[in-house]
């Protein structure tokens, strides 16, 4: 690969134009995208490309010319040939061939290092053929994070002996020439967002030699382009230390951080509780002190006995920084009332400042979320609420505070796979498996959390030129419902209300027939004329109950009313809980997601199951506030109706799939 593709955009960019693309280029766009990629169809692409949404050719000074839709670049131009990106991956997974890496290689990729055939775990799929374009994903990830092009021609057997067509392929070196990974300034150009079920799938089984590459093999990135015998001597030496590698490696990427459960190979409790003091000690010594770590291993435990950890106040700082971001660039009003757990996972940790040492809310003064963030509401910038016993919510945001108005937002980490912080870096150590305990304990017990719910309804939110409509009419009519129009979500039977004043206010009844009615310019704007057309009579009427069916289900927005026995009420956007039944490994697994649609604590429902069910459980964290329970067995009738009972969620919002079921 020509060395000004590699790493294509480790280093920042600036933007020469920005334009919007014509229908007819983005045809040709589809058009060149499938004669470049074979396995491509239209039907793919149209997965990446809303019709209804307009997309964007943004042009860079080193003749790259990125293709943007929805705020996301989908693909790239660079020396005519055109190229995915990781968003294109995060919509079609398999658009190139994929190969499989441990999570501990990663960093080495974002380091700058090509990828080394030895962290590589289905090595049969790379493809033979040199220059090849493939992609890498994470073991146990859905979705490819990087991609690049192959280094080596297989097709070619490196041997002096003579060989045949069954001598086998020596997989060695490097393998793949990295062009664009997650993390590097094209991903920060898009919005940054991981797709919900990143983390879903359980990890491929690998073979025993895959194991034994694995830890024969420490330098499975080549940053230096040492030759393999180099390689092999520097893992003898370092065999006789007692430390892992990570002491001499860079800083791990969020990635590498996140994954961390999914390791091959197990560590003992000693040397987690190393590892964890080593990362402290990475963000607190000195210049002299990161010096002296990476001269030898043996330097590396005397220092990490002898270096001061992060105080309080350091720590109270990190918080404050953080919490500053997410209420003035994270969070909007729109989205208050928000309970703490949310404002903490989704916000607080995707703004803390980058090159500071991860949050931990223990190593803080404040030690819970909730005791911070009432000295928050004390420093007047934030309002807290407490519905019910325990269950406290950010209900306003003080944008008019002088801090406020004066923070100004540096770098950030962004988002992670999983932001659980506060688990490894426990004073006592960590065993990973404490992570969800750790987390429960820090915002207070799940039980507490759950209000019962007392209704759900399906409501609506109306489009701006029905809105306009009502706002015209308050002024003029004093029997007008003034509560309505300030309403944002309108029940269905409201909005049949709405439509049917304005079309017996502005007389577009058919008076021989009421239940018939015309159409004129302001209706027409509210439903596309290619959803009602065949419905229009010659004399150009139609049913006035199929023009609102149809408005219904085009216009406006849909979202449920949750109700809940303490008169609290929120809003979230239309879904339901999926419960599905697979085969992983020969055994049946019940997946529960969505759970947090209806604030279900997964925790709580997770020790139930193993009483309930006899069956162990799990949770499956995706990503900052999304996870999944998973319950050994098929009994999905069973979770179902438990949920049901339990939670007072109806059956129309359960959502059960059971691929195992014979049809």
């Amino acid at each position: 690969m020509s060395s000004n593709k590699r790493h294509l955009f480790k280093n920042a960019f600036t933007v020469s134009s920005q334009s919007v693309m014509r229908g007819s280029d983005v045809k040709k766009l589809k058009q060149k995208v499938m004669d470049k990629y074979k396995g491509v169809t239209s039907e793919h692409i149209d997965l990446l490309i809303n019709k209804k949404k307009d997309v964007g050719m943004v042009k860079l000074p080193n003749k790259i010319q990125l293709i943007s839709h929805q705020n996301d670049p989908i693909f790239f131009e660079f020396n005519d040939t055109i190229y995915p990106t990781v968003y294109t991956f995060f919509k079609i997974p398999t658009f190139l061939p994929v190969v499989y890496i441990y999570p501990q290689v990663y960093q080495y990729i974002e380091s700058g290092a090509d990828l080394m055939f030895q962290g590589i775990i289905n090595k049969g799929d790379v493809p033979k053929t040199q220059g090849s374009l493939v992609s890498i994903c994470l073991r146990g990830s859905n979705f490819p994070i990087a991609y690049g092009e192959t280094m080596q021609d297989l097709t070619i057997v490196n041997t002096t002996t003579p060989t045949t067509s069954d001598t086998p392929i020596e997989y060695k070196g490097k393998a793949i020439s990295i062009i664009h990974y997650l993390n590097d300034r094209l991903w920060e150009y898009g919005t940054k967002k991981l797709p919900e079920n990143f983390k879903s799938k359980e990890p491929e089984q690998q073979s025993d030699d895959d194991d034994d590459d694995y830890d024969d093999n420490n330098d499975l990135g080549d940053e230096n382009d040492n030759e393999n015998g180099n390689e092999e001597s520097n893992k003898k030496e370092n065999d006789k230390t007692t430390t892992t590698t990570t002491t001499t490696a860079t800083k791990s990427s969020n990635i590498g951080n996140d994954m961390d459960s999914l390791k091959i190979k197990e560590e003992g409790e000693e040397e987690e509780e190393e590892d964890d003091e080593e990362d402290d000690n990475k963000e607190n010594t000195t210049t002299t002190a990161k010096t002296t770590t990476t001269t030898t291993t043996t330097t590396t435990t005397t220092t990490t006995n002898t270096t001061k950890t992060i105080t309080k106040e350091e720590m109270d700082e990190i918080l404050l920084i953080s919490f500053l971001g997410a209420i003035k660039k994270g969070i909007t009003d729109s989205e208050l009332p928000m309970v703490l757990k949310t404002v903490f996972t989704k916000y607080i940790l995707y703004y803390q400042p980058k090159d500071r040492a991860e949050i931990n809310i223990k190593k803080s003064s404040y030690k819970k979320v909730s005791i911070f963030l009432k000295e928050m509401q004390k420093q007047g910038f934030i309002e807290l609420k407490e519905p019910s016993a325990g269950n406290i919510v950010l209900s306003k945001i003080n944008r008019n505070n002088i801090t406020y108005g004066r923070f100004k937002l540096g770098e950030i980490v962004g988002p992670t796979i999983n932001q659980n912080n506060g688990n490894s870096d426990d004073e006592n150590g960590g065993d990973g498996d404490h992570s969800s305990d750790d987390m429960d304990d820090t915002f207070g017990t799940t039980q507490r959390e759950f209000v019962q719910i007392k209704s759900i309804n399906e409501v609506y939110s109306i489009p701006k030129q029905l809105k306009d409509y009502l706002n015209e009419k308050e002024t003029n009519d004093i029997n007008n419902d003034n509560e309505t129009i300030k309403k944002k979500y309108y029940s269905s039977f409201e909005i049949q209300k709405l439509v049917s004043s304005y079309i017996i206010e502005n007389k577009l009844e058919d008076p021989q027939k009421r239940s018939k009615m015309k159409l004129d310019s302001f209706l027409n704007k509210l439903v596309p004329n290619s959803l009602i057309q065949k419905s229009i009579d010659a004399n150009g009427l139609i049913e006035k109950s199929i023009f609102i069916m149809a408005f219904k289900d085009h216009s406006p927005k849909r979202y449920l009313e949750i109700n809940r026995v303490d008169d609290s009420k929120e809003f979230k956007e239309y879904g339901q809980i999926v419960i599905q039944v697979k085969k992983i490994a020969n055994r049946f697994v019940i997946l529960v997601s969505n759970l947090d649609l209806f604030s279900i604590p997964i925790k709580e429902l997770a020790n139930e199951g193993q009483k309930l069910f006899a069956a162990s459980t799990s949770i499956d964290k995706l990503n900052s506030h999304k996870s999944t329970l998973k319950i050994q067995g098929n009994d999905l009738n069973r979770v179902s109706q438990h949920i049901q009972k339990k939670y007072g969620i109806p059956k129309k919002y359960i959502y059960e799939i059971d691929f195992n079921k014979k049809k």
